[in-house]
C-alpha cells in the first residue's frame, strides 16, 4: 500500500501545482479559490454551501471540524461567517504553498490549526464532530491511463478515513461522471469522474447501514456535473 500512497501524494501535488501556477487573479478570494482548482470564488462558495447543508446540524453547537484537502483554508472563513461555527477547525493539505497561505490568512485565530501532511499516512490521534473532503476526489490516480482501480481504491481509502475520524457526519464532493459530456472527460485525463452510484456503494459498504441518513445529489441542480454526498451518523 505504501507504493500506492506515494503515487497518490505525487500526483496530487502535481495536479494542484500545475493549476496554481496558472492563476494570475489579484483579488485574494478569487486567487485562493482558483489556486485549488475552483473556477471562481463564487463557485467555491457554492461548493461550501452545498457541502455543509446538513438540515440536522446546528453549526454553532459543533465543537470540532476536520477539513481534508483544505487548500488555502477558505472553508473556515465560510463556516464562521455563514454557518456560525465557533468551534475548533483543523485543515490538512499536502501542498506546502496552500498551507503557507492558509496559515497567513487564518492562522492568527487560535481556534484554527493547519497541518502539512498526507492525510492517508499521518497518525490521527483523535476524532472530530464533522469531517469534510471538498475536492479531494479530483485526481485521476491511474494517469496517464484511463481512470480505474487506483482511483477507486483511493476514493475508498479517503471515504473510509472520513468515516473513522467523524463522530456525527461526513461530507465530500466529486465530479459526477453521469452528468459529464464525453468531451469533458477526454479533455481532462488527469481528473477523476465518479458515478453517484459508485460513491453510494462505497459509503454504504463502509457504514454497513450504521448511519442515520445519506444524501447524494448534484448541485446547483440535478443536471449539474458537481456532486456532493452528506452522511449523518446519529
Amino acid at each position: 500500500m505504501k507504493k500506492n500512497e506515494d503515487r497518490y501524494a505525487l500526483l496530487t501535488e502535481e495536479f494542484y501545482r500545475s493549476r496554481a501556477l496558472k492563476v494570475e487573479d489579484k483579488d485574494l478570494h478569487e486567487q485562493t479559490a482558483k489556486k485549488v482548482g475552483w473556477h471562481s470564488y463564487s463557485v467555491q462558495h457554492l461548493g461550501f454551501e452545498n457541502s455543509t447543508a446538513f438540515s440536522e446540524i446546528e453549526w454553532s453547537g459543533i465543537n470540532s471540524i476536520l477539513d481534508i484537502g483544505c487548500g488555502c483554508g477558505n472553508l473556515v472563513e465560510y463556516l464562521r461567517e455563514e454557518r456560525g461555527f465557533i468551534g475548533k477547525y483543523t485543515g490538512i493539505d499536502i501542498v506546502p504553498e496552500f498551507i503557507r497561505d492558509a496559515k497567513s490568512l487564518y492562522g492568527k485565530d487560535p481556534r484554527n490549526n493547519f497541518i502539512l501532511d498526507d492525510f492517508l499516512t499521518i497518525k490521527w490521534e483523535k476524532k472530530y464532530d464533522i469531517a469534510l473532503a471538498i475536492g479531494v476526489l479530483s485526481v485521476n490516480y491511474d494517469s496517464p491511463e484511463k481512470q480505474g482501480k487506483k482511483s477507486m481504491n483511493y476514493a475508498f481509502q479517503a471515504i473510509k478515513l472520513l468515516a473513522e475520524l467523524s463522530n456525527f457526519g461526513i461530507s465530500l464532493t466529486f465530479i459526477n461522471q453521469e452528468s459529464c459530456a464525453d468531451l469533458l472527460i477526454s479533455s481532462n485525463p488527469d481528473m477523476s469522474f465518479y458515478k453517484s452510484s459508485e460513491i453510494r456503494r462505497i459509503i454504504e459498504s463502509i457504514y454497513d447501514g450504521k448511519h442515520k441518513s445519506l444524501i447524494i445529489e448534484n448541485y446547483p441542480n440535478k443536471v449539474s456535473i458537481r456532486g456532493v454526498a452528506r452522511v449523518i451518523l446519529r
